[in-house]
């Protein structure tokens, strides 16, 4: 559909990450179980599709609406492609017959070599931050690495042109 898969070698959480994510999510949730935690972690298994940013909302729909004919039930959608985001890409979760849960990130090929190459090492800095002066001081290097990836046509409307589908 005019796209790549890319970043494959990565499409499993490490461990180190998971376990991040867990414990994130229990302080913030005390009444939860670390069992009812790690099924609701729709990202542990994730993949990202890379378009060039003239078809890139199209090709997005494209992918969604192939995958929802094919038995995939469509979660979440969030759209990140929004000024002072720390990150910009569209995130799918999406979760198969057999219960299998995974993500599907949309990028061009600019905000992929961001999010790659250029945030990932200061998103990771923020990510254990404990000084709130540190943390901001990475939160804004993320957002002046983000706000020089341009926004593809009409990707601020996806939501409208997914739910008309």
């Amino acid at each position: 559909l005019g796209g790549q898969l890319e970043g494959v070698q990565h499409n499993i959480k490490t461990d180190e990450s998971l376990a991040q994510k867990m414990t994130q999510r229990l302080a913030e949730n005390p009444g939860l179980t670390p069992t009812d935690t790690a099924l609701g972690i729709s990202d542990a298994l994730r993949y990202t599709a890379v378009f060039d940013e003239d078809r890139y909302t199209e090709n997005a729909i494209a992918v969604i609406q192939k995958l929802k004919d094919s038995g995939y039930e469509i979660g979440k959608i969030k759209n990140y492609w929004k000024p002072g985001n720390t990150y910009q890409g569209v995130n799918v979760a999406l979760e198969n017959a057999d219960g299998l849960k995974l993500e599907l990130q949309f990028h061009t090929r600019d905000s992929y070599k961001v999010k790659e190459v250029e945030s990932h090492p200061i998103y990771q800095k923020l990510r254990t931050a404990k000084d709130p002066g540190e943390a901001k001081r990475y939160r804004n290097e993320l957002y002046s690495l983000w706000s020089k990836v341009k926004t593809p046509l009409a990707v601020t409307s996806l939501g409208v042109l997914l739910a008309v589908q």
